[in-house]
């Protein structure tokens, strides 16, 4: 094998398999976000008390994230997430089998 051709096949497979990653990355954000929205609005319809302080829930539930350290939970973040479960509620197909990896490992309960 030339020097030449060891170059290209290397840059050939990282290109691919970088591009794969990337694609894995992005559905699995539009599984977390949907799920996260999935359980702000479960949290949101149950309970009385929670219904009071529904308003004040995403600017708390974004401290407490940010807090311990997670990135991406804004509480504008939250209501994007919320609106996206609202709006896409017929996904749970796909949302359903990638949670069901994320149970059995242990992630999700």
């Amino acid at each position: 094998m030339q020097f030449e051709k060891l170059v290209s096949l290397i840059e050939t497979t990282h290109s691919a398999l970088q591009k794969r990653a990337a694609a894995a990355v992005d559905r699995s954000l539009v599984v977390r976000n949907w799920l996260v929205g999935l359980w702000i609005v479960e949290f949101q319809q149950h309970g009385e008390d929670r219904a009071k302080y529904g308003s004040e829930l995403l600017g708390k539930l974004s401290g407490e994230l940010s807090g311990r350290g997670r990135r991406g939970f804004s509480e504008r973040s939250l209501e994007l997430y919320r609106k996206f479960y609202l709006s896409y509620r017929t996904i749970p197909q796909t949302a359903s089998a990638e949670s069901q990896l994320l149970a059995d490992k242990g992630y999700i309960i």
